[in-house]
């Protein structure tokens, strides 16, 4: 997806929306990729996003010189928070943010892995988003719509 085309992507996108309002349809993307955090599926194009894994973005100069930065900054423990956890849970919740577009959308989202639910993680969403644990997904979204 980071190496698509414009052309090959606007393509896939209309290709998805026109097969999605007739059979349904699965859209995989990359978090932190244009189509999960630059493409809007208004209406019924987008009932569910499933996000797998917390989109840890690879340890770098460039991460390891902003953890540095950060701990300065703010104090010991805080680099790591502000420069590498903040930004992946701020990815996972713009891929989660396909669904809802507009004020009259219906949507859910799957966030498939336990370490969401952690403290450590949770704080870095949004205050008004309201999640759910459960051990039976498949159901829960069945019985949401």
């Amino acid at each position: 997806e980071r190496e698509m085309k414009n052309e090959d992507k606007h393509k896939l996108i209309h290709d998805f929306k026109l097969l999605g309002s007739s059979f349904g349809g699965v859209l995989l993307a990359v978090s932190g990729g244009s189509i999960a955090e630059g493409v809007d599926f208004p209406g019924e194009h987008l009932a569910c996003a499933i996000v797998v894994g917390i989109p840890f973005a690879k340890v770098s100069i460039y991460t390891d010189a902003m953890i540095k930065f950060y701990e300065q900054k703010f104090g010991s423990g805080k680099g790591f928070e502000y420069a590498y956890t903040a930004p992946a849970i701020s990815k996972a919740v713009q891929a989660a943010g396909r669904v809802i577009r507009t004020e009259t959308d219906k949507g859910t989202c799957i966030f498939l892995d336990k370490r969401f639910s952690e403290k450590k993680y949770e704080k870095f969403f949004p205050k008004d988003f309201t999640a759910e644990k459960t051990l039976d997904s498949g159901k829960e979204v069945g019985e949401f719509f």
